[in-house]
């Protein structure tokens, strides 16, 4: 399955759903009764969010191809900021799934129900919105790869760890790096590695794929928002919504995020040359600039023969023994 998406055509690189957004008529709107801001508000502040995370990703990634390796075959950097810009990125992405359920939420009416609901997505269904359950339905799969990692986090003292993997056959090649991270396990004798649940105990998440998933399936969360806006507008509100609207808007941070993404190496970790990829191609320039993404790419990946990994371990007093993944599988 495969989108486009056309500077030309749409006025702006945003996902779909932004343009039917710009174009909602007054008498479909009930942010005030839910004191929520205008959907439009909403969507513009979630997925603004979710791409100044990405160019902090991208950003802090591209530092990784830039160091020198020490004598020890070891990489001199600061994983910090790496980390802390994941972690927003897993957080930004599930707010904006959260914040679309916001946004069918301001379109209606609050007076379909007396009760007092605290979730939104649940306030919907139990006022039988026509299209939520198509919403749910859709982003679930994406929803559900990555929740448990950000549940981890928030409730169980989960914590992320950054890791790089490079060629050991070419060692002094900056390309041939891949960084990446997992997230922290302790197995049943105290040692921390990846964890069991999320990684099996022994994988972890490359960048190169992981960043085009997120970004492919940030514009399918708008293509499932769009559509269960147009199909509710028109059952609830008998009306149709202009097709295919063409509204202004600044498109080169997106076009940029994406040149990015897709000029990331096809390499990646050895695990994840089974997964479906998603691909990110950018054609064109100035007006006729258009982004093509795929949830499956024609591209196969590649992967290293031989490699080392580096990971900067932090101690806690107490732990003695970590384990690194992809070593003993």
């Amino acid at each position: 399955m495969a989108f486009s998406y056309s500077v030309s055509q749409a006025g702006n690189l945003f996902p779909r759903v932004y343009n039917y957004l710009c174009v909602l008529p007054d008498k479909v709107l009930h942010h005030t009764e839910h004191n929520l801001r205008h959907p439009l508000a909403i969507y513009s502040i979630s997925i603004n969010r979710v791409l100044q995370a990405f160019e902090n990703i991208l950003r802090e990634n591209a530092k990784i191809y830039s160091v020198d390796w020490t004598t020890n075959n070891n990489a001199d950097f600061n994983v910090g900021p790496l980390l802390s810009a994941e972690k927003e990125l897993l957080d930004a992405s599930m707010a904006h799934i959260d914040d679309g359920y916001q946004i069918l939420k301001a379109l209606c009416s609050i007076s379909k129900t007396t009760k007092q609901i605290q979730f939104a997505d649940k306030w919907l269904e139990t006022v039988k919105h026509p299209t939520v359950r198509n919403y749910k339905h859709g982003i679930k799969t994406y929803r559900d790869s990555f929740a448990p990692i950000v549940n981890k986090i928030k409730h169980e003292h989960g914590r992320l760890q950054i890791v790089v993997m490079h060629d050991a056959l070419n060692e002094h090649d900056k390309q041939r790096r891949i960084a990446g991270y997992f997230l922290e396990g302790v197995d049943k004798q105290g040692t921390v590695g990846p964890d069991q649940k999320i990684h099996s105990g022994k994988y972890a998440i490359s960048f190169h794929r992981d960043l085009r998933y997120h970004f492919v399936h940030l514009f399918m969360i708008g293509e499932y928002l769009a559509d269960a806006i147009i199909q509710a507008i028109s059952q609830d509100y008998h009306v149709s919504l202009p097709a295919n609207p063409r509204i202004e808007a600044p498109w080169e941070p997106i076009a940029n995020i994406a040149q990015s993404i897709h000029d990331l190496p096809f390499i990646f970790y050895p695990d994840e040359l089974n997964k479906l990829t998603p691909s990110v191609i950018v054609n064109g320039s100035n007006q006729s600039t258009k982004i093509l993404l795929t949830r499956i790419s024609p591209l196969k990946a590649d992967a290293f023969l031989n490699w080392r990994i580096q990971i900067q371990f932090s101690g806690d007093n107490v732990t003695r023994s970590w384990k690194l993944p992809y070593f003993g599988i």
